[in-house]
């Protein structure tokens, strides 16, 4: 008589890879959780980083970085600004939608002050993140503009398009739970009010600066009545700052963020 010496795997055999399965998957959720959170703090550090590096260089050189006048006196290279407090693109007055004048010399004087945490070029034909302005911690790029007299980080760009000069290139780089975690921690948690406050891409003309520069509604696009769908969950029928969140529902990238300067 032939013996068939194969078994099967017993109950308890088989629980114990079940159990082993199910610990991998828990802990490779986990480690995303926390790289995630990782990326966030070093976001919101490299925010602080910022503010603090602007205010040394103001503090020292009684200017704003990118603004100063006699920047080439100053061992800050070639390329000064018209020293009105305000960064600017070279159509002075104008939208801030070109990677240009004020805008990319803002990096290289931090860098050229040795204050930056990376070397910024300061040309206005390149605008590559990581070379003319400066990678943001969880992806995608920021950049420094003013808008009526007041100076903003826009956290949301990617390269910038080619020309001479480029043109800044605006972009959703953020979900909107990761919004509100940055927007908590350095303002008030609301994507409609405060220092802090939440952009997105529009229907139309999604990467202009004319997009990024206007504020989030249904219609404009970046928000919905409808959980799940964008940036912003508006509450009611209509717009209310108060009431008007973060959509925590969406789990794709749908936000960028535009904070005050505190300088």
């Amino acid at each position: 008589m032939v013996r068939n010496n194969k078994s099967a795997f017993s109950l308890v055999e088989l629980s114990i890879v079940i159990i082993i399965l199910g610990l991998l998957v828990a802990s490779v959720t986990v480690g995303k959780d926390l790289i995630q959170a990782a990326q966030l703090r070093g976001l919101i550090s490299q925010i602080h980083g910022f503010e603090t590096q602007t205010s040394t260089f103001k503090l020292k050189y009684n200017a704003l970085p990118g603004d100063i006048k006699n920047a080439d006196k100053r061992g800050l290279g070639t390329n000064n600004g018209d020293g009105d407090g305000v960064i600017e693109d070279a159509t002075a007055g104008g939208d801030p939608d070109k990677a240009d004048y004020e805008i990319v010399y803002f990096w290289q004087h931090l860098n050229l002050a040795g204050f930056a945490d990376g070397a910024y070029d300061g040309d206005d034909t390149n605008g590559a993140l990581g070379e003319t302005f400066p990678k943001a911690k969880h992806g995608g790029g920021i950049v420094v503009y003013g808008v009526d007299g007041v100076n903003y980080y826009h956290i949301g760009i990617a390269d910038s398009t080619t020309g001479t000069p480029s043109t800044l290139v605006f972009d959703d780089t953020l979900v909107p739970e990761d919004a509100f975690s940055i927007d908590n921690k350095l303002d008030d948690g609301f994507p409609l009010k405060g220092k802090v406050v939440a952009r997105a891409e529009c229907a139309t003309n999604p990467t202009t600066f004319t997009c990024a520069n206007t504020a989030i509604t249904t219609t404009s696009g970046g928000a919905s009545t409808t959980a799940g769908t964008a940036c912003v969950l508006q509450a009611g029928g209509s717009q209310d700052a108060n009431l008007d969140e973060y959509d925590f529902e969406t789990t794709t990238i749908k936000c960028q963020l535009r904070m005050q300067m505190n300088n």
